[in-house]
């Protein structure tokens, strides 16, 4: 038992304090000399970098200290989406809803412009006129629930429908970002001057949050956490540049920040830490007396969920969730595990809003301000995350604020090099998603089509004439449809959309590839009748074949291919003789590197005329001679999945028109 100077037991403040410098000279004793900060930093490929370990002592130079980044508020707002289309239907789902327990809701319901079609669509639930908002709120009080709205540029219709109902709605959001659908649709949706006065109105609107900086879509479209915030940040900066210098401090409290919830675990928590240290300094920055408190609501990401083996995309929301409320979002939104289906179910729904409710109940998440300050990792992760996102926003403004850099394309060069580096880790197995790209369950079902599209119907027109003259729009709006006018007679004065001139941002799914390469097995077996069965045949040194058949099953198997996987064989001449072939087969020599010298001839004579030919492993200088002995495919760790995945499709298609023909 260690003792102190008086024989007692040491207690902790009894032992002399570990300076950095000795934990630095150990870390480089236990690595053999080797430099710790070129073998162990984190670059975390999302704008920053880490030490592998912090100490009180990198608290004090930081750029943003823990006194800047402690959150005075408690709790969170559980918000749950609305997949019904009908107004009645989506009723009946919130009524039910806040039965259960929830307060606050999500509902799509916004209009996108064709051209050369009079009108155009809505997207979402179906709020084209008075009534439908109406039916919407039908059977209980509208003041007890939050509802956030993503009616993008058809927010003043959806505005002037809340103003008009007798009842007052409790602080009501509306995603309405119109920079951002200059990056998803390359045009601007609205004339300059049109665009400035709608701004400035709806900026107006008290108690109503109707400025959107939307950094979720750039999320979606493969942006680092740097860069999320950075865009978002830009965004603020634009509608504040739009909106009248003597508004701007009423107008601020008008704004609210939209954010992902990603994947990994501790940056998100510093995420949406640091975005209230950007808020503060942009807001100082454009000589704010008053210091509004900035409005943050988040959601799961979507950029990371797979509709293979789908319950793993649970696991991934709860983590997701954890991040955003010890970060302190002010809502959050949990989506579905199914989420990526044309309507998730009763039971995913379900268990998307308890997760929240456990977070809040059972674990009292909600009970402590800022659980995270203090933390010497997290402190720095805010503090670098701040400073990158902050630098990134400058150089934005450089080149002349956010419309001026999409116009540039230099926005869309940054994402598409994010999204390119996601995409390409996922394809190649760097980045892991279970069920995936990695431990696939070939036998799961999955559904016709990835992705479908939200439901839209196209917009209601009736023989009303709009007529708005120098006042309000808003009260214009709101005086048409009292007299029964629809979104659909009123939307050239909210979206008439310039010509396309800009490159656009797309947004992504990670594990999509995959989906749609194990439909096309699917479509295969569906049209010919025959399953394609991959054969695995370990042979040689146990442990090599056992490594690589294990891999080439993992990695196979994310082509929905049926797995024929044995413990082993004696020798080639044995496997040829056991295993039982069909019209579409795939042979996979699983050995050692050493021992593939004298297994590929016999192995390529046994079977390069029953199917295809594969070697688990990376053939070197020896490709051109394997290929000669009838080797078709390599496959290895660090390749292209999906490229390879393909390539067998090709071939089994190509057997079966051969087979067709003879």
């Amino acid at each position: 038992m260690t003792t102190n100077k008086n024989g007692q037991k040491k207690r902790l403040w009894d032992f002399e304090p570990v300076r950095k410098i000795e934990w630095e000279e150990q870390i480089t004793k236990d690595l053999k000399g080797a430099d710790y900060k070129a073998r162990l930093f984190w670059d975390s490929r999302e704008g920053f970098t880490t030490a592998p370990f912090y100490m009180r002592e990198d608290l004090q130079n930081l750029e943003h200290n823990a006194k800047d980044t402690i959150l005075s508020k408690t709790g969170w707002t559980c918000c749950a989406p609305i997949y019904e289309t009908s107004p009645e239907e989506a009723n009946k789902f919130i009524k039910k809803a806040i039965h259960k327990g929830c307060g606050a809701f999500f509902i799509q319901s916004k209009s996108s412009w064709k051209s050369g079609n009079l009108g155009g669509d809505m997207h979402g639930t179906q709020i084209q006129k008075e009534v439908d908002l109406d039916q919407l709120v039908d059977g209980f009080d509208v003041d007890s629930v939050e509802f956030t709205f993503d009616s993008g540029m058809t927010t003043p219709a959806l505005v002037a429908m809340l103003k008009n109902h007798p009842n007052e709605f409790t602080n009501p959001k509306f995603i309405f970002d119109p920079f951002t659908y200059v990056a998803e649709r390359g045009r601007m949706p609205l004339g300059k001057k049109k665009l400035k006065g709608i701004v400035n109105e709806l900026a107006a609107q008290k108690n109503y949050k109707t400025l959107c900086a939307d950094g979720l879509f750039y999320h979606r479209s493969g942006a680092t956490i740097v860069q999320e915030l950075g865009l978002a940040l830009a965004t603020v900066s634009e509608f504040l540049s739009l909106i009248d210098k003597e508004n701007r401090q009423n107008a601020a409290n008008a704004i609210f920040v939209r954010l992902a919830a990603g994947p990994l675990y501790f940056p998100e928590i510093a995420k949406f830490r640091a975005v209230r240290i950007l808020w503060d300094q942009l807001i100082k920055a454009y000589g704010f007396e008053n210091l509004p408190q900035l409005t943050v609501i988040a959601e799961t990401s979507k950029i990371n969920k797979t509709l293979t083996d789908r319950h793993n995309n649970l696991i991934r929301t709860i983590t997701e969730s954890m991040s955003a409320v010890l970060g302190g979002v002010d809502q959050l939104m949990v989506h579905p595990y199914d989420v990526l289906e044309s309507t998730p179910g009763d039971f995913s729904r379900r268990i998307a809003r308890n997760v929240q409710y456990i977070l809040r109940d059972e674990s009292h998440l909600g009970k402590v301000a800022d659980p995270s300050a203090g933390s010497y990792y997290i402190e720095n992760l805010t503090s670098s995350i701040a400073k990158e996102a902050w630098e990134y926003f400058q150089t934005i403004e450089k080149e002349g604020g956010l419309i001026q850099s999409l116009k540039n394309g230099s926005i869309q060069e940054v994402i598409n090099r994010s999204k390119k580096e996601r995409e390409d880790a996922v394809n190649r197995g760097k980045k892991v998603l279970v069920g995936t790209n990695y431990y696939a369950n070939a036998e799961e079902d999955l559904p016709v089509t990835l992705n479908p599209p939200s439901f839209a119907d196209s917009l209601e027109l009736t023989d009303f004439e709009f007529k708005q003259t120098n006042g309000s729009l808003i009260k214009a709006l709101q005086k048409s449809f009292k007299k029964g006018a629809t979104v659909g007679d009123v939307i050239q004065t909210m979206l008439k959309p310039k010509k396309v001139l800009y490159q656009t941002v797309e947004e992504t799914n990670l594990g999509s590839v995959f989906g749609e390469i194990r439909l096309r097995t699917k479509s295969l077996t569906k049209e010919t009748g025959i399953e394609p069965v991959v054969h695995l045949v370990p042979v040689g040194d146990v442990r090599w074949r056992n490594a690589r058949a294990t891999f080439s099953h993992n990695t196979l198997g994310c082509g929905g291919f049926k797995m024929d996987h044995p413990n082993g064989y004696d020798s080639v001449d044995e496997a040829a003789e056991k295993i039982e072939t069909g019209n579409a087969d795939i042979f996979v020599l699983c050995s050692s590197d050493k021992e593939y010298e004298e297994l590929i001839e016999p192995f390529c004579n046994a079977f390069s005329k029953k199917g295809i030919c594969i070697l688990a492993g990376h053939p070197g200088d020896n490709e051109e001679k394997y290929r000669k002995a009838g080797m078709d495919i390599f496959i290895y760790k660090g390749m292209n999945i999906p490229a390879m995945l393909l390539d067998i499709q090709n071939n089994l298609f190509e057997m079966e028109e051969k087979h067709e023909t003879t």
